[in-house]
């Protein structure tokens, strides 16, 4: 059995559409047949491979893992415009460190494009999941803050304090781009009669702003939530709006899925047809960046977002308000009045159980650092000097491991999450310059 390794450039002419192609293969890539009456009464059909895929604007990669020891060869199949499967790569058998790569050139920009690879020996094939993926729309425009704007309606029952939740692309790992979820948890969240509450949504799973391909609401609980307007805001710019004042309430009840369960579900087509969205100028984003820097009530919010999203899958919860600050954040300064950190004040309480005295809620301190610098083109977040402490000795011992990781893993991911996003906003940008006020603002200096 002989290899041969080459790579090519393979153009159907008028399609406009090529392939670029890495391959290791032989002579036995052939068809998946299953014709030879002596097949082996053990062999077993082979293990399905794994594909996966990155994206650019105009091209979509995909890369497939050998699985198996008893494949014949192995090919790819994209899903075409009749929704059917045609092979766009075959390949012999492969080594356990081998992959089989290919490139399809010539997509659409912002277009959803699916894939599916398999092994095949003369058993059958085995398929690996399907993939889809929306190529990049070639605007290149980057996240760094994303803000849902919901206003509720004056009847005397249409607000709720139920459970609220945000998805602004697939939940499936088959899809690409997926992952994007916020759990609201606001200190004094609910969403009141008569009022506009704006949140701000994690950023996980949004590289541009064409990976938001969706904007849906969920509602877990018992509330009929009569929504008056939504707004989807990016980098402080309006990009959509629904409003529902002229309906005969005043307001949209939110669609139940089930009992109990209710959804409110912008798809991406709705999102992209809106005039906002196509009027969206990152360079005017920019210029609200550098003019207004991150203000401390911004800072706030955000990080109200991140925490109160982390702490719905933990044990811990916001403090009552009315006697201590769920969150505080206050510049740390010398005596020159020099500032340049902030200091982060959690007030949280924890749920847990404690042998046989049953659940505890004690009072949970967190303290940490908030530092903001500038890089060779990129801004820095990064926290240090945490602490922790809670109000019950024996609750301490218990918690305060799992709160020091909590903190230290969860919270500082989370901020990072959040303002990775800025870095690439100023690409080109020599250097730039974080200045902290007194009022616990972050002005960003831009150098020309």
């Amino acid at each position: 059995m002989k290899f041969v390794h080459f790579n090519f450039i393979k153009c159907i002419t008028g399609a406009m559409l090529c392939a670029s192609i890495g391959l290791t293969t032989n002579s036995h890539a052939l068809a998946p047949v299953n014709t030879d009456p002596t097949t082996p009464p053990d062999l077993g059909l082979p293990a399905a491979p794994t594909l996966s895929v990155s994206r650019s604007s105009i091209s979509l990669s995909l890369s497939m893992k050998d699985s198996s020891n008893e494949e014949d060869g192995y090919f790819i199949q994209m899903r075409n415009s009749s929704n059917q499967w045609v092979t766009v790569r075959s390949s012999g058998p492969l080594h356990s460190y081998q992959s089989i790569s290919d490139t399809r050139w010539g997509l659409k920009p912002d277009t959803r494009y699916c894939f599916r690879g398999a092994a095949f020996n003369a058993m059958g094939n085995s398929y690996s999941k399907i993939k889809c993926a929306y190529t990049y729309d070639g605007n290149e425009n980057s996240v760094w803050r994303v803000q849902l704007a919901v206003e509720t309606g004056a009847g005397v029952h249409s607000g709720t304090n139920d459970q609220v939740w945000v998805r602004m692309n697939s939940s499936s790992v088959n899809e690409y781009p997926h992952g994007n979820l916020t759990v609201v948890d606001y200190p004094f969240s609910d969403f009141s009669r008569v009022t506009t509450h704006t949140v701000d949504l994690n950023l996980t799973g949004l590289s541009q702003m064409s990976d938001i391909n969706t904007l849906s609401l969920y509602k877990q609980g018992t509330d009929d939530w009569c929504i008056k307007s939504v707004k989807l805001l990016v980098n402080g710019i309006e990009v959509f709006v629904k409003d529902y004042s002229s309906a005969s309430s005043d307001c949209q009840i939110m669609p139940s899925l089930f009992p109990g369960f209710d959804m409110l579900s912008f798809d991406r087509s709705t999102l992209r047809t809106a005039n906002a969205w196509h009027s969206y100028d990152e360079d005017i984003a920019l210029s609200l960046l550098g003019t207004f820097g991150i203000r401390n009530t911004e800072l706030v919010s955000r990080l109200s977002g991140m925490i109160g999203h982390k702490m719905y899958f933990n044990e811990l919860s916001w403090r009552d308000g009315y006697y201590d600050t769920p969150i505080s954040i206050t510049p740390v300064c010398n005596s020159a009045n020099q500032c340049d950190r902030l200091n982060v004040d959690l007030n949280l309480l924890a749920d847990v159980s404690i042998l046989d005295l049953g659940n505890l809620h004690p009072n949970v301190d967190i303290n940490f650092d908030l530092l903001v610098e500038c890089g060779t083109n990129e801004l820095i977040i990064s926290t240090e000097n945490f602490s922790v402490s809670a109000d019950s000795v024996l609750a301490q011992e218990i918690l305060s491991l799992s709160l020091v990781n909590y903190v230290d893993g969860q919270v500082e991911s989370a901020i990072r999450d959040a303002w990775d996003a800025i870095s690439q906003s100023v690409p080109g940008i020599p250097q730039c310059e974080v200045q902290v006020t007194q009022d616990g603002d972050v002005y960003l200096l831009l150098a020309e």
